[in-house]
């Protein structure tokens, strides 16, 4: 699975919330969400700062100490699961 190439946005109606140790993105107008670990939360929060799947990618690895390859993976299929509950938005920039 690819990163998305096009800008990553979160709509005005997702919140990322963490309770205790559980961490989520909620869509307040659907209800729907997505539980996060630790390293998902933070890659949301990068998400949101960028609007880059790339950048995002690069940046937890050098800050994480962790394969770009292995953030790679992770973040693509992160972002396919948020993209298909409405968590995320990615604009085609092409």
């Amino acid at each position: 699975m690819d990163l998305p190439t096009g800008r990553i946005t979160i709509p005005t109606d997702v919140v990322r919330r963490a309770f205790g140790e559980d961490k989520v993105l909620l869509n307040l107008a659907t209800g729907h969400y997505h539980g996060l670990n630790p390293t998902g939360f933070y890659m949301v929060a990068l998400l949101e700062e960028t609007e880059d799947a790339l950048v995002t990618a690069q940046r937890t690895a050098e800050e994480l100490n962790v394969p770009l390859e292995t953030v790679t993976d992770d973040l693509a299929a992160l972002c396919s699961e948020l993209e298909q509950r409405g968590l995320i938005v990615i604009e085609d920039l092409a």
